[in-house]
């Protein structure tokens, strides 16, 4: 393993890191996606499989004049959910996960010693996490078709054997997102790991239509030398945040909850004569929450919540007219459009 031992001087150039960052992103969602459809697709095919299967065999009944027996329709929903579970006692699913991670964790250290100007890179190791999220996923998997099988027994009609299906659809979601976290925490162990090895520090960067939480880490820097992590209390919103995972462990890194794209970079400090980058995505992330800037999986009333919240206080260095914007939302109770305009800090105009 080759490392250098020391941080260079700042010398890089700070909207070249954001757009190193959102480069990365991008990177690393394909490598997600990837990965998923790797882990979960010969689920995905046998569950829709198991429903064409079951509505042809329900238009028979009917073609010859007789509705559907709901009894053999259960025997034989429970057969084929059993011999679906059996795609999960092959080590091929978690072995899909362990490469898809262990690929992520090589191109966040890659992509850290770009971040950090340097030619050395580290020779990656899975976070202990990501290998259990890895070697235990196809349990879970199984565990939901299980319980499918077993809501099975309370299926007194089509629509019940339906709603058992509904449960074993949990299956292939449950490795969706054990690909989705593996690939983004292997990623972001890496730089974490590549920044402690030269002495830098880390540097969250979130999306502008990120959650009420992650927005409020954007800017924030963490000294990983010294195990320091990211405040876990902090939020835009309302209520508090949900608990980092793992369960009893500092926030290190990304991602901070299912579907998080919250990128972490080496930050080696401000160069002489350029602004302050960690101030400028704070102040974006604000504009962020005052423009109403998100995705539908979060409610506009937690929007709004966060808005009002940030109105009242800790909107004193926002512009006049984006503290009106938020104001009428606010009274009206929802944010004309959640759309994010296609602009970031790099940008020299404002929306």
């Amino acid at each position: 393993m080759t490392v250098t031992t020391t941080a260079p001087a700042p010398v890089q150039q700070q909207l070249d890191l954001v757009a190193l960052s959102d480069a990365q992103a991008v990177a690393l969602l394909l490598a997600e996606v990837a990965a998923a459809d790797a882990a979960s697709w010969p689920l995905r095919f046998a569950l829709a499989q198991i429903r064409s299967q079951l509505t042809a065999r329900q238009q028979l009944s009917s073609l010859f004049g007789r509705g559907p027996d709901v009894r053999e329709l259960r025997t034989w929903t429970r057969q084929q959910l059993r011999d679906t579970a059996t795609l999960l006692d092959r080590p091929v699913v978690a072995e899909a996960l362990r490469q898809a991670a262990e690929s992520a964790a090589a191109t966040g250290a890659a992509n850290a010693a770009a971040q950090a100007g340097i030619a050395e890179t580290i020779t990656p190791r899975l976070d202990r996490a990501v290998a259990a999220v890895t070697r235990t996923a196809p349990a879970t998997a199984a565990a939901h078709l299980h319980d499918a099988v077993q809501a099975l027994s309370d299926a007194q009609d089509p629509a019940g054997v339906e709603r058992a299906l509904a449960v074993a659809d949990r299956a292939p979601a449950a490795l969706t997102l054990a690909a989705q976290w593996a690939v983004s925490r292997a990623a972001a162990t890496s730089v974490r790991a590549t920044a402690a090895r030269i002495g830098a520090e880390l540097l969250w960067i979130a999306e502008r239509d990120a959650c009420v939480v992650c927005l409020a880490l954007a800017g924030h820097t963490a000294n990983p030398r010294i195990g320091d992590g990211f405040d876990e209390f902090a939020t835009f919103g309302p209520h508090r945040p949900p608990a980092p995972w793992p369960p009893g462990q500092p926030l290190l890194c990304p991602p901070r909850h299912p579907h998080c794209h919250c990128q972490i970079v080496v930050w080696l400090g401000s160069a002489s004569g350029q602004p302050d980058l960690r101030a400028s995505l704070r102040h974006e992330a604000k504009r962020s929450i005052l423009r109403g800037f998100s995705r539908p999986s979060e409610s506009h009333a937690v929007r709004i919540a966060a808005a009002r919240k940030l109105l009242a206080h800790g909107s004193a260095d926002m512009p006049k007219s984006v503290r009106a914007y938020a104001a009428h939302a606010v009274d009206r109770g929802r944010f004309p459009t959640r759309d994010v305009p296609h602009w970031h800090p790099s940008s020299r105009s404002t929306p």
